[in-house]
């Protein structure tokens, strides 16, 4: 993937260092000159890197080479970066300076300081500061031009890097449409529900192990046993667990218990976990599906199934797994299914609800699907991949060419299931590669919430607008749904409008993503063996400790630029401290559900920063230093509740574009000038009183999803202070409607606390006629009038 890598800084340069930049620090006459050398470098090695990347899995010199650019790209973006952020104070203080002469609340102490202000960007200082930038850009050249040079014993020759999006408008896949739908399995369902139903064994309790390859449709084929109905009738109690590749006897109890009974056991000791789990099958005829088993350790499996043995007689536990050796562990012969391929017809019949539009069956593709169905072997997913796959080629010849150059690339052994679906990734276009191998960073079955990826996608630099002011969450919305189609995504969940709000990746794409950026991007467990100088992401299991031995193994990956520790424990304040002065790279930085109780100071020399997560942490307050992150567009503070305070100058944070504060209740008010950031597409909550006030909404016209207003009033007194208008400079009057321009909010809630004027509040907040859904909590006006109004 490293043309993608490069073809990303390539745009930031461009972006960052395009002409109106240059003029706003003065660069032209002094580093004019290193740029242009420095763009032309660029567009010598752009020009070869495809055929690079193609050469890289046989040739290791060639891999070599694109490493040693990778890591020189990524401190040039380090550079650029250092650089857009000084401009971008320079824009705050501007627009501070602007914004207090328009409301003619300039003082002496002020003029002093915009004198400061000044003198900073004075002539001999702008000179100073672009003959400091000439120097670097200068050394990040010479360095590109020395591993350029090397090409040439490689003899790469030029290939075009396409970086459209393929028509996401067109019609659905039935890999979409019809996720749910089994083709082929018929015999297979019946054989195996007569294992779960055969009543003559001598065990109460028996296990049926469902044994195939990966992408065989193992979990599906358990699905639609489960949902059988004889399978519902003959089971008392039906328990669906996925067990995935770590098997803990602890945690397998407390799913079992949780799926039996709806609720998750909250810290109960073993002992505790075992009598519950007792109770809740002991004399009940049960089936237990344990999905996608790995252990192999048969002390381990004897451990849990000692708990399972007081179901009444006739009870199943259902075992899917990759591995005949799981399979010996935890059963005999006798209970043993082998899930074969799908026959010829099955496979050629899901294959042509894939991969054919109506219409569009000739001859000639009929015939070349015959072919590249038989060499998809029976593997659904192989078949679902490459179907969704060729669904977007329109022409034969694009049939002939995948047929001949890329098919034949398939790997003739047992598994052949992760080649095909490499295949399906070699096909994807440029800008979609680096955002689905970033998935790789997610754990295996862990829910992958799609407003969230694309955060980190745009943090990132992975989202390019396509036109003008495109939002980039738009644009990555398309490249999610791109993937989603092209089946690297499963598990669906949608919104009851028929949005999507989550996935999950099937394991065996969770595999790809993990085998394309090992070792620049790793998941990392208590040992830490797979952390490098090269490793830029990471994201670290529950079972991690940050202090001693680990934080020695993470300092290896200094050059880090994404931090995903959900969970992990981070309580200790210098913990803290240390990743910050440690990883000064960090574009993402996740710290959710870690016990986080102090945000420490030096947090604002993370200058790269682009996504903070904080939620469900102990903080009381942020520091002041935050709002030198100019870059931040992620803020997450979902869960503080015992958040109470804002740093003062908020309003800095210019590049922020989601502000999440779901459940802070200890929030009394937003923070002042909180309407200048206009670049906010999500604010989840508001809160207004009279430091904080509703006209403060007026601007923020990008806002989208979900938006709760909470309106904190005095009983027996007025709530008027809440829509005094604080931004004179756009001429407004008080009695304004400051919600009728946000066509893309699609949920609002409106609470109010002991107001005496709720109807006339009301007024000012009639929503655009796009809402889709409005709650309003605590209302004590008339009802007829002013709903009417909204």
């Amino acid at each position: 993937m490293a043309e993608t890598i490069l073809y990303n800084t390539v745009t930031e340069i461009l972006k960052k260092l395009g002409s109106s930049v240059l003029q706003e620090i003065g660069l032209v006459s002094v580093a004019g000159n290193e740029l242009d050398k420095l763009k032309d470098t660029i567009s010598t090695i752009r020009a070869i890197l495809v055929h690079a990347e193609e050469l890289q899995s046989t040739n290791p010199e060639v891999e070599d080479w694109l490493e040693k650019l990778n890591d020189a790209f990524y401190d040039a973006d380090d550079l650029l970066d250092d650089f857009s952020t000084k401009v971008l104070r320079r824009q705050v203080k501007r627009r501070n300076k602007r914004l207090k002469k328009l409301r003619r609340q300039i003082t002496t102490q002020n003029n002093k300081k915009l004198k400061k202000v000044r003198n900073f960007f004075s002539s001999s200082n702008q000179f100073a500061f672009s003959s400091k930038m000439a120097n670097a850009i200068k050394a990040i050249r010479e360095r590109l031009d020395a591993i350029a040079e090397d090409r040439k014993k490689f003899h790469l020759i030029e290939k075009p890097i396409d970086m459209r999006v393929e028509n996401t408008k067109r019609e659905e896949t039935h890999s979409f449409v019809h996720a749910g739908s089994v083709i082929g399995r018929n015999s297979d369902k019946m054989a195996l529900v007569e294992l779960l139903l055969d009543n003559n064994v001598q065990e109460n309790v028996s296990v049926v192990a469902l044994v195939g390859i990966g992408g065989l449709g193992k979990t599906t084929l358990a699905q639609l046993v489960y949902n059988d109905e004889r399978v519902k009738k003959y089971f008392e109690l039906k328990m669906w667990v996925c067990i995935s590749d770590v098997f803990d006897v602890q945690l397998s109890v407390e799913k079992i218990i949780e799926s039996a009974t709806g609720r998750k056991p909250e810290n109960l000791s073993m002992d505790k976990l075992q009598e519950k789990l007792r109770r809740e099958i002991d004399g009940n005829k049960y089936l237990l599906v344990l999905d996608d088993v790995w252990n192999e350790d048969r002390e381990k499996w004897l451990k849990l199934r000692d708990l399972l043995l007081g179901g009444s007689r006739g009870s199943k536990i259902l075992v899917t797994t990759r591995s005949e050796l799981v399979a010996t562990v935890v059963t005999d012969s006798v209970l043993l299914y082998h899930l074969k391929g799908l026959s010829e017809e099955a496979s050629w019949s899901l294959f042509k609800q894939l991969a054919f539009k109506q219409g569009k069956e000739n001859p000639c593709r009929l015939t070349m699907g015959r072919e590249i169905v038989q060499k998809c072997k029976g593997v659904p997913l192989a078949i679902r991949a490459i179907g969704s796959l060729l669904y977007s080629k329109d022409t034969d010849v694009e049939w002939l060419v995948f047929k001949n150059n890329d098919l034949s690339k398939i790997a003739q052994k047992e598994d052949v299931v992760l080649p095909t679906l490499k295949l399906s990734y070699n096909c994807l276009p440029s800008y979609l590669k680096r955002c689905f191998v970033f998935c790789s960073l997610y754990l295996k079955d862990e829910k992958i919430r799609k407003k969230e990826l694309i955060q980190l996608w745009i943090a990132h630099g992975f989202i390019q607008p396509l036109y003008g002011n495109q939002q980039l969450e738009d644009v990555g919305d398309l490249y999610f749904m791109e993937l989603l189609r092209r089946s690297f995504f499963q598990d669906v969940e949608m919104d009851q409008w028929g949005e999507v709000i989550s996935c999950k990746m099937h394991e065996l794409v969770h595999d790809l993503a993990e085998s394309i950026v090992r070792p620049k991007s790793s998941i990392v467990n208590a040992n830490a063996e797979n952390i490098t100088e090269s490793t830029r992401h990471l994201s670290l299991d529950s079972c991690v400790n940050l202090s001693g031995e680990m934080s020695t193994h993470l300092v290896r990956a200094h050059k880090l630029r994404t931090l995903k520790s959900p969970k992990v424990q981070v309580s200790n304040k210098s913990v803290f401290e240390k990743i910050v002065s440690t990883f000064k790279s960090l574009h993402v930085l996740d710290l959710s559900h870690s016990g986080t109780k102090t945000v420490p100071n030096n947090i604002g020399k993370l200058k790269h920063l682009r996504y903070l997560d904080l939620s469900d942490s102990c903080i009381s307050t942020l520091p002041s230093s935050i709002t030198k992150l100019q870059n931040l567009q992620t803020l997450k503070l979902n869960d503080c509740v015992n958040l109470e305070e804002w740093p003062r100058d908020f309003k800095k944070l210019i590049s922020l574009r989601h502000l999440e504060l779901d459940n802070c209740p200890s929030l009394p008010h937003m923070s002042s000038g909180l309407g200048q950031l206009t670049s906010l597409s999500t604010l989840t909550r508001f809160v207004a009183d009279s430091n904080s006030l509703l006209s403060e909404l007026y601007s923020l016209n990008n806002l989208r999803g979900r938006l709760s207003i909470i309106i904190l009033g005095r009983e027996g007194s007025s709530s008027r202070w809440c829509l005094k208008n604080t931004t004179v400079e756009e001429g407004r009057m008080e009695r304004t409607n400051y919600l009728e321009a946000k066509e893309y909010l699609k949920t609002l809630e409106l609470c109010f606390y002991r107001n005496d004027d709720d109807e006339l509040l009301l007024e000012f907040l009639r929503p655009h006629r796009n809402l889709k859904q409005l709650m309003i909590n605590f209302y004590d006006g008339v009802v007829g009038k002013p709903l009417e109004c909204i």
